[in-house]
């Protein structure tokens, strides 16, 4: 997991110092060294630095390519699962990685992925399929609603036509 050195700069805040292997070596009693992602209970313990490691992981990404484009983000949690994720957490994955630089972000929860399973547009329908069904239905409803407050509004002009 990866380890950093935060230094408060009193307005600024906290202040990445060192990131990775070189913080193992700074001085502890001036600095706060955390793992942003290590935490008994949950996926993230520290946003900020996790923030910063992920967009450290971009910028080094970004390096090798000629052209820089936001990055589409499969976000696979493997550990701290225990039940599935909670709405929360999968909100906070999805803030975490766009804030760092991604595009855009699917939240995986399932078999370990491997570079052969790692189809973005498959997983995007597996991952929504039941929010597409959602919203089948829901466009089932609102088509009703609607029909109904038509009917409604004609009742009432046909009212007022007679009554007036």
């Amino acid at each position: 997991m990866p380890l950093i050195a935060l230094r408060d700069d009193g307005k600024k805040g906290k202040v990445i110092v060192a990131l990775g292997d070189s913080a193992h070596t700074q001085d502890a009693e001036a600095l706060d060294i955390v793992n942003p992602f290590s935490h008994p209970r949950t996926i993230i313990a520290e946003p900020y630095g996790a923030e910063k490691v992920i967009r450290h992981c971009f910028n080094t990404l970004r390096k090798y390519r000629l052209f820089v484009s936001p990055y589409a983000v499969v976000v696979h949690p493997m550990e701290k699962n225990e039940g599935g994720l909670t709405e929360v957490e999968k909100a906070a994955l999805d803030e975490l990685f766009v804030k760092s630089g991604a595009r855009e972000t699917l939240i995986y929860e399932g078999d370990e992925l491997s570079p052969d399973t790692l189809h973005y547009p498959s997983l995007f329908k597996e991952v929504n399929k039941d929010k597409a069904s959602d919203v089948a239905q829901g466009r089932k409803v609102a088509g009703t609603l609607a029909a109904l407050l038509g009917l409604y509004a004609v009742a009432l002009v046909a009212f007022f036509w007679v009554a007036g």
